[in-house]
């Protein structure tokens, strides 16, 4: 419950809109900005999974193969996230 006690009393109410040319406007220009936020989100989520799926098939090779790789145990995780940044 201290969660909901940190929540702004009025986070949830809804802001006039003046006319609505504007207001139309300004919905749409919200709207968009959802929907592309949830997009970036998704994105975000496929290259975490992919760095995952990437991580967890390197963590199975030997310590021999990861070296022929030019890849260290130690350091898998890092050098997973870096080539995935690429």
């Amino acid at each position: 419950m201290t969660y909901l006690s940190q929540f702004p009393e009025n986070a949830l109410e809804i802001a006039p809109v003046a006319s609505n040319s504007t207001g139309r406007s300004g919905l749409t220009a919200r709207i968009r900005s959802m929907v592309k936020w949830i997009g970036d989100s998704i994105d975000t989520m496929m290259e975490y999974y992919a760095a995952a799926t990437m991580y967890e098939q390197l963590s199975k090779l030997s310590d021999a193969e990861l070296r022929r790789r030019g890849l260290s145990r130690h350091s898998l995780a890092r050098d997973v996230f870096e080539r995935r940044a690429l």
